[in-house]
């Protein structure tokens, strides 16, 4: 606590049994952060130490309410309030801007990584970011990190093979986290992610894989106690006509229907385009109907 009682978050990570790949992102964290300072956008770090023993690292930051992760938890089953929706949504994407605008790549957005500080929501955990060079519009990694429920199908593919060193190389730019970003907002109307009934590694095939359709149900169900109870529709029923027409009425006269905002769905389809090259930006997406 400062001398304004002004509260900090202090980080602390053992080194002691961590593999190399562990360490290295611990100090790629630190790397990034220090180069994001006064960005107010990003959770700031405002001091770190390495103990001589090189056994923990200390890091002084700044302290957050909740993450977004519990806020959804606490969304999970209710009818959503779009007002805030829109309000997190804008600010995810302006937390991404300020990072792409540093050629920075995140790699591992998800909600547990957006934290809500004084009413605004930062983004923290740049443990697998990755700087895009100078010149080129992609990073390259030799390793896949991240939550597969929100990985890109490129971060999941292995595009060449490096001879020098005999290993595969994973290639991705900014619209990598433009596809984590969709997964996030489609999880905030549905109550989870797209490939999240899938489990692993089959998950990851499904992501890559061009020919797998994610559904878009139209039509939401709660009960009267405003818990959700079913969703209608999805988009291998609506392929052949988007505007399709609303389901029959529920015979459970319990039930309220609540049809899923258009520009939701649109702008979620938007960001998970198989193709990195067909998604929106983020200056895009900040212009999208739906805000």
């Amino acid at each position: 606590m400062a001398e304004e009682n002004q509260l900090f978050a202090l980080k602390c990570v053992k080194l002691e049994g961590a593999s190399r790949d562990e360490q290295e992102m611990f100090m790629n964290e630190i790397d990034f952060l220090r180069g994001l300072r006064n960005k107010d956008r990003i959770v700031q770090l405002y001091d770190y130490e390495i103990t001589l023993e090189n056994d923990y690292i200390f890091m002084l930051m700044e302290i957050g309410d909740v993450d977004l992760a519990s806020i959804l938890n606490q969304w999970k089953g209710r009818e959503k309030d779009m007002t805030f929706v829109r309000s997190y949504w804008k600010q995810m994407l302006l937390a991404v801007q300020s990072i792409h605008d540093e050629g920075i790549v995140h790699s591992d957005l998800k909600p547990a990584n957006f934290l809500l500080v004084r009413g605004n929501l930062k983004l923290i955990d740049f443990g697998i970011a990755k700087r895009i060079p100078s010149g080129s519009n992609e990073s390259c990694s030799h390793r896949k990190f991240g939550t597969a429920d929100y990985m890109s199908p490129e971060s999941l593919r292995d595009t060449r093979e490096d001879r020098s060193i005999g290993r595969a190389v994973i290639r991705m730019g900014l619209a990598s986290d433009a596809w984590s970003l969709g997964c996030i907002l489609y999880q905030t109307l549905y109550d989870h992610t797209p490939f999240e009934k899938h489990k692993i590694p089959n998950k990851m095939h499904i992501i890559v894989n061009e020919s797998s359709v994610i559904h878009y149900p139209e039509w939401l169900y709660y009960g009267s106690d405003g818990n959700l109870r079913i969703a209608h529709g999805d988009e291998g029923e609506r392929r052949k006509g988007e505007g399709s027409s609303e389901p029959a009425r529920s015979n459970e006269r319990s039930k309220i229907r609540v049809r899923v905002n258009v520009d939701g769905i649109a702008t979620i389809r938007a960001c998970l385009q198989h193709d990195p090259k067909r998604r929106r930006t983020i200056p895009q997406l900040l212009q999208d109907p739906l805000l």
